[in-house]
């Protein structure tokens, strides 16, 4: 029987006097009574059988997550999605409700649907996960849909919602679709189920690296963007603000007072577990090499930022491409790839022309002035 890397870690001395199949039951209870709020901690990112199904819209371009689009549905088929969509959802201007967001066919480049992983029907096979900001109706009842990209998809079924064709080309159904206006139209509306599709650990990219190179990737892209954003605000200062993403998902700043920890709260009420963070703080974990030493603050700490470190480094990397001015083939290659440290690298050398081009605005202007 498959032993999952939970269950190994769990056979301690005291859990084998146990019968083996407690276990499983053991862990059913947990899962029972913790499992609600297990979801609601994740934002509902992990279904009950592990795969993620969404309505899709195939767009004119590509959907990063950390980024923000718009969109103005005017086809029957769209405006019954989204309408379904916002009366689902719990807000009146459908905040939170989900949709796939797909480059088109029509659009994509052609090694995106040759190269690996495969189309899956005629569809490019990774997408992203769009949350809704708003939906609005226009003055020519038209939806225009305000939404931000949260995480990418990686699809393994696509089919048309009340049509039967899993044989059939995804492209010769939209072009169906396309050509009819009546209300047939809306049962075209493709959804597509597929699992996450995140950034490999570094450590499985590159067995001999180690995870400082993307803490210094990013504090590098981190320093550009503070550059860019103090020169910005010379030249604009209505036009400076930084995207939320970025603030969102920055790394933790070294500089100026550092924030409490739970070391300091401990220490400060002369609590016993103050005395083991000391000790904690001495032994050969804290100076591994595999994190720069300023995250490890506490043992609390430390184990809050391993737990998310990976998912806020790949957003960072994507809210900092964010800023960059990409065509169709920049912005897919950024959504393939699965390397933190890449990407981060991607925005550094594509960042310092821009940089290097404001900085010379920012002085001509300041000559002029």
């Amino acid at each position: 029987m498959y032993k999952s890397r939970c269950q190994c870690r769990l056979q301690s001395p005291v859990v084998r006097r146990h019968p083996s199949r407690s276990l499983p039951l053991q862990r059913h209870r947990i899962t029972r009574r913790v499992g609600l709020q297990i979801c609601q901690a994740l934002d509902a990112d992990i279904s009950p059988d592990g795969m993620v199904v969404l309505p899709v819209f195939p767009g004119s371009s590509v959907l990063l997550p950390a980024s923000r689009g718009m969109l103005r549905a005017f086809e029957p088929k769209f405006m019954d999605m989204f309408n379904r969509l916002l009366d689902a959802s719990p807000t009146k201007d459908g905040r939170g409700a989900r949709f796939m967001h797909i480059l088109s066919p029509k659009v994509a480049p052609p090694a995106m649907l040759d190269s690996s992983p495969p189309a899956i029907q005629g569809l490019p096979s990774i997408g992203c996960c769009a949350i809704i900001e708003s939906i609005t109706t226009a003055p020519d009842q038209s939806l225009i849909v305000e939404y931000s990209g949260h995480r990418r998809v990686l699809l393994h079924l696509v089919q048309a919602v009340g049509i039967n064709q899993q044989n059939t080309n995804i492209n010769d159904q939209l072009d169906k679709s396309n050509s009819n206006s009546n209300t047939n139209d809306i049962k075209a509306v493709l959804h597509a189920a597929g699992e996450w599709y995140d950034d490999i650990e570094p450590e499985e990219l590159d067995p001999f690296g180690t995870v400082s190179s993307i803490y210094a990737a990013e504090r590098d892209v981190a320093g550009i963007v503070q550059q860019i954003a103090r020169l910005s605000r010379k030249l604009d200062p209505e036009a400076s603000r930084l995207p939320d993403a970025l603030v969102r998902y920055a790394p933790p700043s070294n500089s100026g007072q550092a924030r409490p920890t739970s070391y300091d709260a401990l220490k400060a009420a002369k609590h016993p577990a103050a005395t083991s963070i000391d000790m904690w703080r001495r032994s050969s974990t804290t100076n591994s090499g595999n994190i720069p030493k300023e995250a490890h603050a506490d043992p609390y700490t430390h184990a809050s930022e391993l737990l998310g470190r990976l998912r806020r480094q790949e957003m960072y990397s994507f809210a900092a491409a964010s800023l960059l001015q990409l065509g169709v083939p920049e912005a897919t290659a950024l959504l393939l790839s699965r390397d933190t440290a890449g990407r981060l690298q991607f925005v550094l050398e594509a960042a310092r022309p821009y940089l290097a081009q404001l900085s010379a605005e920012a002085a001509l202007k300041g000559a002029l002035e």
